[in-house]
Formats: C-alpha cells, sequence, structure tokens
C-alpha cells in the first residue's frame, strides 16, 4: 500500500507543475506508472490501468471519447520545428513516439476520423490539448501534431505528455 501511495504522490507531483492549455517541450519519462500488488506465494502481477489517472489519448473532445492510447503507450514526446516545403514556412510541432499497441490503434482511429474527427489529450480527466485529424496516420509510430504552436507551448506540450510538466 505505501508503494502505491508513493506512485501516486509521485505522479501528482508531476502533475502539479504543469497547468491547462496547449504546450509542449520533450524528455523521455514514463507518462503512466500501474502499481504492482502481491500477496503470500503469488508472483507479483501488474495492476489493470486506471482509465480516470494518467495521460490518455481519446476520440472527440469529450472524456468519455474512446481510448486510443494511454501514457504508457508514448514512448517519447518531443518539440520539432518543421520546415513545409510547399509554401517553405517554419513551425513548431510535437511529434509524438507510440508503442507497437498505440501505434497500431493510432492509426486504426486516424483512419476513421481523417478529415471529421478530432483526438484530445486528457490528463487526470482535464482536457490539455485537442486537434483535428487531418489525415490517416502510417502504423510507424510516429505522429506529428500540429497547430498554432510557440517554441514555448510545442515545449510545454512535449514536456506533459512525457511526465516532466
Amino acid at each position: 500500500m505505501k508503494l502505491i501511495s508513493f506512485i501516486l504522490a509521485a505522479a501528482l507531483a508531476f502533475v502539479l507543475c504543469s497547468c491547462a492549455g496547449s504546450s509542449e517541450s520533450s524528455s523521455y519519462v514514463t507518462l503512466y506508472q500501474t502499481a504492482t500488488t502481491t500477496t503470500a506465494n503469488e508472483p507479483e502481477q501488474a495492476a489493470e490501468p486506471d482509465p480516470d489517472v494518467g495521460i490518455s489519448l481519446r476520440e472527440g473532445e469529450s472524456f468519455d471519447g474512446a481510448v486510443i492510447a494511454y501514457g504508457n503507450d508514448i514512448t517519447a514526446a518531443e518539440a520539432k520545428q518543421v520546415m513545409d516545403s510547399t509554401l517553405g514556412t517554419v513551425s513548431w510541432v510535437v511529434i509524438l513516439h507510440l508503442s507497437d499497441a498505440g501505434s497500431a490503434n493510432y492509426a486504426e482511429a486516424s483512419n476513421r476520423l481523417a478529415g471529421n474527427g478530432s483526438i484530445t489529450v486528457w490528463y487526470n480527466k482535464e482536457s490539455i490539448f485537442s486537434a483535428e485529424v487531418a489525415a490517416a496516420a502510417g502504423s510507424d509510430g510516429i505522429v506529428m501534431i500540429t497547430g498554432n504552436f510557440t517554441e514555448d507551448s510545442a515545449k510545454e506540450l512535449a514536456d506533459k505528455l512525457n511526465g516532466i510538466g
């Protein structure tokens, strides 16, 4: 029980440093931690993820939307500058690297939602970012989030997705 309390307290400490809104940054940290439980003569088992705790990517703009991925499916998030080769403009984006399971779920959801749906990033039932799905994603596990990001807002969102902010 003390281990569970410690993990929850550590996760809360990360949350208290962040605020709602669209923002980003990058660094790798596990976003969602599961507690472990043991009893006498039983092997240690990971507890089921609590869908109300930690990071989740969901379809639509409601917390009740179908879960696409949890924080532990995001292996890294980073803020980057990209150039539009057609227009020659440079903008800030957030790049997500997803696990195999997260990648498969995201590819399936983006194929369904492309051009007519959105995906929202939630932290403990609080929306921290929402974006329209412009095009279907491949299953390579790399997702680019675009918007009107500044360098600071891109880094802030990436930090939140990495569990730092």
